[in-house]
């Protein structure tokens, strides 16, 4: 059978030139192999729609006896392999890593996987970079804050921030620089030594930024100023109460103080001048149609629920009425006389109701002349609005009259300067006022230099030490230049005048034309006393 087959075959063959001997291991081995081509062909059909295939990942890769079959172990075994690792100097890293300091860079940076240095392992060191790169940027976002403000209508208290915040966070730059430095005097520096040196300030940098700038700028173009100001204002009160340690809270203090300067300002303005000073429209109180200090009620809900702001608010808007009111006392008075006189308001209310009296004429032209009068020179309506309006007038003069008189008593000690003027200038012989007043008397008859305002004063200055430290610097005493007429003391006391400075709102009340009036009391008081001392120091002689 061996030789007939090859018999066979080599008939057919005769014409080629290499022969092809067949045997029974030969056939085993062609028929071996074509079977497993046609299951490698069958297996390909079956899984060719196979998750690997279309995503490029598998969770359990398939297994096969076949090498066809093992395409997607081999793909996976060549796009997998690891990179080596690369040794690079600190030197080198540094000065790259001081490089992106000073460079803003609109892309995220990511550091290169497989490159390392000798002294920590590539994921300590990968940790370390991305959190430093991660801090430089968030340090020159805060930096760059200051210069988005400068083209954009914004709450002068966001840029205060912005200055202050930029005051605060230099440090850091500062040991950049100083690292640099060293480096370019070839000292050795390695990156563990930039880390623990900076350890601090990174930290600092990334606490203002995500518990105070981001909640700050957070949509602040978007935000009325007054809700920028008072968002800040609250941030930094809340973090000052959770700061940890004191270096966070001393720079959470230098931010609120110099914010709180801005509110320090229009609030000095408010109570100094009794006007509200407001030109960015971000102060937490505004005038009412009724001339009243109120906060703002878009602030209510937020001020609620911090104690200071509340107490802050509600005191500087009393003490904002409080002044205001008192100004307005002196303004009643006038109103008051110019409604008496027929003035400027009695004019206007007549034109404002003839003007109603000749609509409703208008809508009646028959009885035109029935309905149609002027209130001028009608007596009855005439004295119906005078009396209304001066009725108004005294009642609210009146209500603010006690209002003022009990604040002034209560919070101003009106009592206490009635009482030092009234011992002073009316010359209380209980007291040792007395003193003064008789060493200028016998200067004055002896002729002595007694015309010397600041011996005088000094004087006085002592006496009122005793009992009134707070007044004592208050008063004053000034000589009139001019010439008297006669050597005598009646012409010389016409010449002194006692003067005390009087601070708002207490000058409202004891004015310049009081002093003048008190000053005259106090003359003539001087000038009995001094004809008193006179009487007591007669002697009369028994003729003998």
């Amino acid at each position: 059978m061996r030789g007939l087959n090859y018999r066979v075959m080599s008939r057919r063959t005769s014409g080629l030139k290499r022969k092809i001997r067949f045997d029974g291991s030969d056939k085993q081995f062609f028929s071996k192999l074509m079977r497993r081509k046609a299951q490698s062909v069958e297996w390909l059909k079956s899984h060719r729609q196979h998750a690997w295939w279309n995503n490029g990942n598998l969770r359990e890769m398939p297994l096969s006896t076949m090498e066809d079959a093992n395409l997607a172990i081999i793909w996976e075994k060549f796009t997998r392999f690891e990179e080596k690792l690369n040794i690079v100097s600190d030197h080198k890293l540094l000065r790259e890593f001081l490089w992106f300091s000073l460079v803003s860079s609109p892309n995220a940076v990511i550091c290169r996987p497989y490159y390392s240095i000798s002294s920590v392992r590539p994921d300590t060191l990968n940790k370390f970079l991305s959190t430093g790169l991660d801090t430089l940027r968030l340090y020159r976002e805060m930096i760059s804050f200051r210069s988005q403000l400068c083209n954009v209508l914004c709450a002068h208290t966001l840029r205060v921030y912005a200055c202050a915040l930029a005051k605060i966070l230099p440090p850091l730059a500062e040991s950049f620089v100083h690292t640099e430095r060293l480096l370019r005097s070839d000292h050795k520096v390695t990156l563990l030594e930039l880390w623990m040196d900076n350890e601090a300030e990174f930290m600092n940098v990334r606490y203002i930024y995500y518990n105070v700038h981001a909640r700050v700028t957070t949509a602040w173009n978007q935000t009325p100023h007054y809700m920028q100001a008072h968002n800040l204002i609250q941030v930094l009160l809340h973090e000052i109460q959770e700061a940890s340690n004191s270096s966070r809270i001393s720079m959470i203090t230098s931010l609120l103080v110099r914010c709180l300067s801005v509110y320090f300002e229009s609030v000095d303005v408010l109570l100094s001048e009794g006007r509200l000073y407001d030109p960015c429209n971000e102060f937490f109180l505004i005038s009412t149609m009724d001339n009243e200090i109120v906060h703002r009620p878009q602030l209510s809900s937020s001020v609620e629920s911090n104690e200071f702001l509340t107490s802050f608010y509600e005191e500087t808007a009393s003490c904002a009425n409080d002044f205001i009111l008192v100004d307005k006392l002196n303004k009643l008075i006038e109103l008051e006389s110019c409604i008496e006189n027929k003035g400027t308001m009695y004019a206007e209310f007549v034109q404002i109701l003839n003007k109603k009296f000749r609509a409703s004429d208008s809508q009646d032209q028959d009885n035109e002349q029935n309905t149609r009068f002027q209130l001028d020179t009608h007596y009855a309506v005439d004295t119906t609005l005078r009396s209304t309006i001066l009725h108004l007038v005294r009642t609210r003069k009146h209500i603010v009259s006690c209002f003022i008189k009990r604040q002034l008593l209560q919070s101003y000690n009106l009592f206490l300067h009635f009482t030092v003027l009234c011992r002073v200038l009316l010359i209380d012989t209980e007291y040792p006022y007395l003193t003064v007043y008789k060493y200028i008397l016998h200067s004055m008859e002896s002729e002595l230099g007694w015309r010397n305002e600041f011996h005088l004063t000094h004087l006085l200055e002592e006496c009122l030490d005793s009992e009134f430290p707070h007044f004592s610097s208050h008063f004053s005493i000034s000589l009139e230049d001019r010439e008297v007429t006669s050597p005598h003391t009646l012409e010389f006391i016409d010449l002194i005048t006692i003067n005390f400075k009087i601070e708002l709102p207490v000058d409202l009340v004891l004015t310049s034309d009081c002093m003048i009036k008190y000053n005259m009391i106090f003359r003539f008081i001087l000038k009995i006393k001094w004809a008193l001392s006179l009487v007591q120091n007669l002697h009369f002689k028994v003729p003998q």
